[in-house]
């Protein structure tokens, strides 16, 4: 900033910034009496293209100038991260799975009640474990029972990341080879693994199959068994 000598009618200068996935931007105030700034931002998310907007007012007018910005990513999978371990990256190089680390698998039976599960009509929610645990939650507070299983996830909170949940046989599929290749002896201990994947009696589990690292199979369970739980989340 280099403001005219003697000019003093700058009434406010802030930098906002956002990234292309983003709604809304977030606005920083900055002193309005120097000539130099140096601001730390340390919300940024690596991947996504940035567009930052340093605004001058004065009485009269409102100066902007653009500049835009994208951090490279420098995780991958495996990397302990985002409140648990990296397990897959999609497509876009920056977004993906994280799965809870060992301590948070526990064993719960995946519901209480016995009634049949009415039909769920958008595919989408059959295939997303985010969609597919919170329809089930939504059920059981309409419903007598509980599901242990989602409640579990639901109930979480790890460094900060609350937004935990099952993950349907379409997610293990994604990620159950490098969960696998990351714990092998833990998941040979798990032995069968529930999935928010549901039929209206039975519950579908997986587990490796045979002794073929990510090798994954699977079938439908009684809801009542003890069953490995291992939280996901999106990021």
């Amino acid at each position: 900033l280099s403001p005219a000598v003697g000019d003093t009618s700058i009434s406010r200068v802030y930098l906002e910034y956002k990234n292309y996935e983003q709604s809304n931007y977030t606005s920083i105030e900055l002193d309005k009496n120097t000539t130099e700034i140096n601001q730390v931002i340390d919300d940024l998310i690596q991947g996504p293209q940035y567009t930052f907007r340093l605004k001058v007012e004065n009485q009269w007018h409102t100066f902007e100038k653009n500049t835009y910005h994208a951090l490279p990513v420098t995780y991958e999978t495996g990397d302990e991260l985002f409140g648990g371990i990296i397990v897959h990256i999609d497509n876009s190089g920056y977004h993906g799975i994280v799965a809870a680390k060992t301590n948070y698998w526990v064993k719960r039976a995946w519901a209480t009640n016995s009634e049949d599960f009415t039909t769920i009509e958008d595919n989408l929610t059959r295939l997303d474990g985010e969609l597919s645990s919170k329809f089930i939650h939504n059920y059981f507070l309409e419903h007598d029972g509980n599901s242990p299983t989602i409640e579990y996830c639901y109930s979480l909170s790890i460094d900060g990341f609350s937004d935990w949940h099952l993950g349907t046989i379409d997610d293990f599929r994604l990620f159950f080879p490098n969960l696998d290749n990351l714990y092998r002896s833990e998941i040979s201990y798990s032995g069968l693994i529930w999935t928010s994947t549901f039929g209206t009696q039975q519950i579908y589990a997986i587990k490796r199959r045979g002794s073929t690292i990510g090798d994954i199979t699977g079938s439908y369970h009684s809801r009542h068994s003890l069953l490995t739980v291992i939280p996901i989340r999106k990021f």
